[in-house]
């Protein structure tokens, strides 16, 4: 069935095939910045936000200061609990631990969204990784 190659063999014996469609030449850096555009949009559908506008532009300057202020010694005190139980457990501790010893202790107490924020804030600092209800210190 089929015609086997041999040195006699001419062209017009064998497949033609069509020539391939010349595609114009893109820069690379043009190719990378393309590539990194398309990533950074994909991130953004997919994370969303995270940098929201302030809800309330109307406070007052003290009052932003005041707030941030206090957000920044709660974060702190967080870290300091999660540093405790981290000395205390080589490392890394459950979430469910971490959860139960900060909405129960004396000093300070947090919510549930609170613990949650503060840890995804660790962890896209580098700091923490989280892996299967797990807390490692990095």
């Amino acid at each position: 069935k089929y015609k086997k190659a041999d040195k006699n063999c001419s062209k017009d014996d064998s497949v033609q095939r069509p020539a391939l469609k010349s595609r114009a030449r893109v820069p690379l850096k043009q190719v990378f910045e393309n590539d990194m555009r398309d990533a950074k949009k994909f991130v953004k559908q997919v994370v969303g936000t995270v940098n929201k506008p302030p809800s309330s532009p109307a406070i007052v300057d003290n009052q932003k200061i005041a707030i941030s202020t206090e957000e920044e010694s709660r974060q702190k005190a967080f870290r300091q609990s999660l540093g405790q139980l981290f000395q205390k457990n080589d490392d890394m501790v459950s979430r469910a631990a971490l959860l139960q010893h900060c909405t129960t202790s004396d000093s300070i107490s947090f919510t549930k969204n609170q613990i949650e924020g503060y840890l995804n804030a660790l962890c896209s600092q580098g700091r923490i990784m989280i892996s299967d209800g797990d807390i490692y210190k990095i």
